[in-house]
């Protein structure tokens, strides 16, 4: 086994934890290192020393120890990519291929209790990781971090199934036509299940339904403030074109006129109002009456700080699959969303990405097993459930905390998203 210094233990420990969420490859090449998921891959094989002293070969092995963090950071690197890097650094014949092998693998469940370990979790929630840390032969990095999360907000997430408990509720999104805050919350929200909600926002209860429709009204209003555009694409031959996080700087109203040429070269993505175009974020308080978060505010807990966020697109746009820590209200103002949804319970099929927060999936997005997607390098991927949803102007669509969406946009897209923390109550067993 690999023991001795701890060096050593750090190297074989980062080693794990680079090759678990990578070891499959990438299903898209293209489209992963469009997002970012992937870096610059480097050669497998260093060069070996035939003699070293012992303070040569600690240096050796720290060398050896950064080299693969540095593939951990830069999610680069497979299982076979870091045994080769951390053995090439060895003098030949020092420690075998399988002895490294075994050590790695018992440095990864060390390494999986310790974070366990850092964490305040209920008895039941800390069980359930621990079952996650002795099996760290067959548990991806993504999956523990996103299970993890689950457990730190206090959601029991069900092996199979939408729901938050273990009943494992069927996966749904059905529409529910003007519910009240207590019908919305013991149905959907406390269970931690998506639905559409209908007939409940106008131009007449929200104002900017109507005017946030309208270009000139937008122009006129902030046209010249400074906002961040995406404008790295992926182009697919549905029409979809696939929106990285790579943004730069200009005024909105450029922004207006550049989306009214088509396919729309631009998308802006998670724009806090209160920041960046204050004078929206005023219309939308001076009608605060007519919003999600007064309606159904108290279904959820406290409110993320900067308030009310816009995406906006002028067709086509296309967004990765990825999930946020958050309860989501998503308002569509103008346009049409189309969202395929994976449940909490999907991670492990969805091979999370881009460490530290595992969040992102390098699956193409808009893609389900059912449609035939089956990539060779992602086979676990044919056993995920998708829930696919379409939104509509006036419609709200409730995105629960930690599920799985790819969203694309159909002609000019405006949605209002309100953003907050769990309500306090959903983390107690449904009746």
């Amino acid at each position: 086994r690999c023991e001795g210094t701890g060096t050593r233990k750090n190297a074989c420990m980062a080693a794990v934890e680079s090759s678990r969420y990578d070891q499959n490859g990438a299903a898209n090449e293209e489209y992963t290192e469009m997002l970012g998921l992937q870096s610059q891959r480097g050669d497998a094989g260093p060069a070996t020393q035939e003699h070293v002293n012992e303070r040569e070969h600690e240096a050796t092995v720290d060398a050896a120890s950064t080299l693969v963090r540095k593939s951990l950071e830069e999610a680069q690197g497979s299982a076979r990519q870091a045994f080769a890097k951390l053995l090439g650094t060895y003098p030949p014949g020092y420690l075998s291929a399988a002895m490294i092998e075994d050590s790695l693998y018992d440095a990864a469940a060390m390494y999986l209790h310790q974070k366990v370990a850092q964490h305040r979790l209920s008895d039941a929630a800390r069980r359930r990781m621990e079952e996650l840390c002795n099996r760290a032969r067959n548990v991806s990095m993504g999956e523990f971090t996103t299970r993890l999360h689950h457990a730190r907000f206090g959601l029991r997430v069900a092996d199979r199934g939408g729901g938050c408990w273990d009943r494992g509720d069927a996966i749904a999104c059905p529409r529910v036509h003007d519910p009240s805050p207590g019908t919305l919350f013991e149905r959907y929200i406390r269970r931690n299940l998506p639905c559409i909600v209908t007939g409940a926002f106008n131009e007449h209860r929200f104002p900017p339904i109507r005017s946030f429709r309208d270009d000139e009204h937008l122009r006129s209003m902030c046209g010249a403030r400074e906002v961040k555009a995406r404008f790295r694409f992926h182009d697919k031959e549905d029409g979809r074109r696939i929106f990285s996080l790579h943004e730069r700087t200009m005024t909105f109203g450029s922004y207006l006129e550049a989306i009214m040429h088509q396919p729309a070269p631009l998308y802006l993505g998670s724009v806090a109002l209160k920041s960046t175009l204050p004078e929206l974020a005023d219309e939308i308080h001076a009608a605060s009456a007519g919003t999600p978060a007064t309606r159904f505010g108290k279904c959820v807990g406290k409110p993320h700080a900067e308030g009310t966020y816009m995406y906006f697109g002028g067709g086509g746009n296309t967004t990765g699959l990825h999930y946020d820590p958050y309860e989501n209200f998503i308002l569509v103002i103008s346009g049409t969303k189309r969202l395929v949804l994976f449940a909490p319970s999907e991670s492990r099929n969805l091979y999370p990405d881009q460490p530290p927060y595992y969040s992102y999936s390098p699956i193409p997005p808009m893609v389900t097993a059912a449609d035939g997607y089956q990539p060779h390098n992602f086979p676990l991927f044919a056993e995920a459930k998708a829930v696919e949803v379409e939104v509509h102007e006036g419609e709200m669509l409730y995105l629960p905390i930690f599920w799985w969406h790819g969203v694309q946009g159909y002609g000019r897209n405006l949605t209002l998203h309100w953003w907050a923390e769990m309500h306090p109550e959903k983390c107690e067993p449904c009746p």
